[in-house]
């Protein structure tokens, strides 16, 4: 039961262009996207990824996009197909392609002047029955991006790479303290965000709380 969330909520992005890859292993209730810093979502009551202003995503099961709403938009995916997620920060659009199609399949740009709290991270929802998996640049790509797109993992690498710079300037601080030229604290250094971990809490996990399930809304809805 349940809608629950997972994303890379320890390493936001707030400039750039950044890609990722999502291979669907089931062909259900799934919205992939991206969620700004003031998301929170509830699985309890089949809140996810684009069911508020802090979050963005496509669904193909229902072939629609998400944010504060839904719209009818895009193709319908199958299991098995790889589904791109485009961010471009300066640009301030999203864009999905699905088999490293855009335009011509249906995809392409979904989400113009996007607003954002912080930055930004991928993040998935989906019902408990559903699988994915994620390939955020450490594997290679089954269909690269455009010119200029550079995957996630690089953002998270970079992080990772100013934590361990903190953690030396720390180190060469207390070498100082010791010698009698300067303070050296005892308590550690805050760790700063530094890598992808799946969403929790508000936002739920794999297999999390058990709750309702995200139900289809009527194709007679109004878009929002």
């Amino acid at each position: 039961g349940g809608f629950a969330s997972v994303g890379c909520r320890g390493c936001v992005v707030a400039t750039g262009k950044h890609y990722y890859e999502v291979t669907l292993r089931s062909t259900g209730c799934m919205q992939i996207g991206w969620c700004d810093a003031g998301y929170r979502g509830n699985a309890d009551n089949g809140e996810g990824v684009g069911d508020w202003p802090h979050s963005w995503a496509y669904d193909g099961w229902r072939q629609y996009r998400w944010h504060d709403g839904h719209a009818e938009w895009g193709a319908r995916w199958s299991k098995g197909d790889v589904l791109g997620c485009l961010l471009d920060m300066d640009a301030r659009t999203m864009s999905f392609t699905l088999n490293g199609m855009g335009e011509d399949v249906g995809m392409g740009l979904a989400f113009t002047d996007v607003r954002f709290s912080g930055g930004l991270y991928p993040c998935a929802s989906f019902n408990r029955r559903e699988k994915m998996t994620f390939n955020l640049g450490s594997a290679p790509w089954r269909h690269p991006p455009p010119e200029g797109y550079r995957g996630y993992m690089d953002a998270v690498n970079a992080s990772i790479g100013d934590y361990k710079t903190l953690l030396r300037a720390e180190a060469g601080l207390d070498a100082y303290g010791g010698l009698g030229l300067g303070a050296t604290s005892s308590a550690p250094p805050t760790p700063r965000a530094s890598r992808a971990k799946a969403g929790g809490g508000g936002e739920g996990s794999p297999g999390g709380s058990e709750g309702a399930e995200k139900a289809p809304p009527a194709k007679h809805e109004s878009a929002a």
